[in-house]
């Protein structure tokens, strides 16, 4: 309802992103149990674009059953609103993005598996009946706009060293299975006598992850070192990165903007 309604109020301009969480996000705070997250996900997108269509839902899923017939009170805008599923394990990409999904939309995917990661994705799309290309890829990247470098890495090492270190397993899991085990483990070993504050990195954790890694994840510099480093994303298979709104206002955002954009 929510989707629609801003999909409405924007002219029909609304991606919906969706994802599973993880346990230690979803049961202490809502307070549902962590089962079936993949079923879950998928008869979430399933009814939703139902519901979008502008017809009268009744579905009868694993999870969720809806026999009242639910129908907006409005005629939505578009008869459908994209939806991409965040999602950077194998099983989730395979059955679930590829499935269902209009986008997959990975983060700290590195740069240089976005062909195998979108390959497997077209082989669940292709298992369920749709086309191979069905499924764009809308990658989540670190941007950092920033002249100084060593600035602007250590910046842009901040997140992926909090994902890595204290983000559950999902993150530093994908990271080894992508050809950074090494990396990871280093990390990992850094973090329990040097943690780093939240979105954060220190000097240890930066020695250890060692600049491949970031170089595969995340994009830093000026403005024209930026554009082009987002330019390769493109041509590696991202269909459209995701970043951050730049930090700046008036003519310099309207720059900053511009170039990437162009």
């Amino acid at each position: 309802m929510t989707a629609a309604t801003l999909d409405e109020l924007s002219g029909g301009r609304v991606i919906l992103g969706l994802g599973t969480s993880g346990s230690r996000f979803i049961e202490p705070g809502p307070g549902n149990p962590f089962e079936k997250p993949l079923t879950r996900l998928k008869e979430y997108v399933e009814i939703i674009n139902m519901i979008v269509s502008g017809e009268k839902v009744f579905y009868e899923g694993e999870i969720f059953k809806l026999q009242r017939g639910f129908k907006l009170l409005f005629e939505p805008v578009r008869k459908h609103i994209p939806i991409s599923i965040a999602s950077i394990s194998p099983k989730s990409m395979r059955d679930v993005v590829g499935a269902v999904a209009d986008a997959w939309e990975p983060i700290y995917w590195p740069k240089s598996k976005f062909r195998e990661g979108k390959a497997l994705v077209a082989e669940g799309a292709k298992a369920a009946g749709r086309p191979e290309n069905a499924v764009e890829c809308w990658a989540t990247i670190t941007t950092v706009i920033e002249p100084d470098i060593q600035k602007a890495k250590r910046m842009a090492a901040g997140p992926i060293s909090w994902y890595v270190t204290n983000m559950g397993d999902f993150y530093h899991r994908m990271l080894s299975r992508n050809g950074f085990a090494e990396e990871v483990a280093a990390m990992r070993k850094a973090a329990e006598t040097h943690k780093p504050l939240p979105f954060q990195t220190n000097d240890e954790i930066m020695a250890a992850m060692g600049d491949r890694m970031l170089d595969e994840t995340a994009v830093y510099g000026d403005i024209e070192t930026v554009a082009a480093g987002l330019e390769e994303f493109r041509q590696l298979g991202v269909d459209m990165p995701v970043i951050s709104m730049p930090q700046a206002r008036g003519k310099e955002l309207e720059h900053i903007l511009g170039t990437l954009v162009s």
